[in-house]
């Protein structure tokens, strides 16, 4: 199953008006949806899908990523924290893109490890 197939063009329209917030949510909820119908069973499996969502979640046109800086100013101003695609590039809708897509994958794997822990502990979700 492809992700960008469930959040397509008719969702991003809907994030017209994108925090980072909305951003990480629609993210959540998709990775929510996708571990109800095929649990990921290993790390490595939900490493391949948190990064596609991360990716599929990340705006790509310069006025959305622009939209974005201007509502918090450290996604361009902060170097990217992870490797990415757009390590090369130093635009700065490049480092906006990175840091959006850091963004998103860090809240998803809190995520992973709140829901290892409720798993594997025990403890209430």
């Amino acid at each position: 199953m492809v992700v960008w197939t469930t959040f397509g063009m008719e969702s991003r329209a809907r994030l017209s008006n994108m925090t980072i917030d909305t951003l990480i949510s629609a993210a959540l909820q998709l990775l929510v949806e996708q571990e109800a119908i095929s649990p990921s069973s290993n790390k490595a499996q939900f490493a391949f899908r948190v990064s596609q969502i991360s990716d599929a979640t990340t705006p790509i046109y310069t006025v959305e990523l622009l939209r974005l800086a201007v509502n918090d100013t450290s996604l361009a101003t902060t170097p990217p924290g992870l490797d990415s695609v757009f390590d090369n590039a130093r635009t700065a809708t490049a480092i906006i893109a990175a840091n959006v897509e850091c963004a998103i994958s860090d809240a998803l794997w809190q995520f992973y490890y709140r829901e290892w822990e409720s798993r594997i502990l025990g403890l209430a979700a």
